[in-house]
């Protein structure tokens, strides 16, 4: 009797007591669950370096271009900047993109946003609210051309990142944009834009995912579409490259669209 006893009590430690990351700390306070085995870490389970991000954030700093090719048009090219910042569950970002179309009616965009992580046990939510502008519509508004159909104001989003694991290497990733507001006068508000699309580590230096994309529609233009590669490759600790590739599935944008840049975290 004092036998099985003594496995009951065994067995049972040994399922509520979980260390993932073999540092020491049990799972159910470890803020740092993924600490390599050779670290040193505190009673959180963190290491220096991981404290560092705890208490101060990172930054993440990217630089890249864009090409967009098609028969119909003429290539162009973008610049491509982001600059973000995670503290705790907290993320803010300032970043521009390319969405073309042809010369004369592609966009030059600048988002600005700021979102927070809701974690519920393995899957995760960003909420987020910000604000998207066009810096080509502004010029064209300052040119009075009227026969052009630009934008008016800036355009307030509020957006929802999802993250569900499937596999051990794999999540289901979703994305919903609202915009809040009527960028044109005389124009409805604009359609929501959805994502969705899987990941896969394949180790843990290489980061891949594909995605469909479908943008809201507006006046006079009719709504896009995409399928869309990428790659992320990690060079060093805090250093990367990656490559995209982007598909249109429709008449309006431009046949493709490829991304290439490096991102370096701190």
């Amino acid at each position: 009797m004092k036998i099985w006893l003594t496995l009951i009590i065994l067995n049972t430690i040994l399922i509520s007591y979980q260390d993932i990351d073999i540092d020491g700390v049990d799972d159910t306070i470890d803020i740092c669950p993924n600490t390599s085995i050779e670290e040193l870490v505190d009673e959180y389970g963190c290491s220096i370096s991981q404290n560092r991000i705890k208490r101060y954030g990172e930054i993440t700093l990217r630089v890249g271009l864009d090409v967009a090719t098609d028969n119909r048009y003429d290539s162009s090219s973008n610049l491509n900047l982001y600059l973000g910042y995670i503290y705790k569950n907290w993320d803010i970002s300032i970043s521009n993109s390319l969405t073309a179309q042809n010369r004369d009616n592609s966009s030059d965009k600048i988002y600005i946003s700021i979102g927070k992580y809701i974690y519920f046990k393995e899957n995760s939510i960003k909420i987020s609210i910000g604000a998207e502008d066009n810096i080509k519509d502004k010029k064209y508004n300052k040119k009075k051309d009227s026969n052009q159909n630009h934008r008016d104001k800036t355009k307030v989003f509020i957006s929802t990142d999802i993250i569900i694991p499937i596999l051990d290497k794999s999540n289901l990733l979703i994305y919903y944009m609202n915009p809040l507001n009527k960028i044109q006068k005389n124009s409805p508000k604009e359609s929501p834009l959805i994502s969705i699309g899987f990941d896969y580590i394949f180790i843990d230096d290489i980061y891949s995912s594909i995605s469909y994309t479908k943008a809201g529609q507006i006046k006079n233009i009719d709504s896009s579409s995409n399928i869309e590669l990428f790659l992320n490759y990690r060079i060093k600790d805090n250093l990367f490259i990656y490559i995209g590739y982007v598909k249109a599935l429709d008449k309006i944008s431009y046949d493709m669209i490829s991304s290439f840049g490096i991102s370096i975290t701190f």
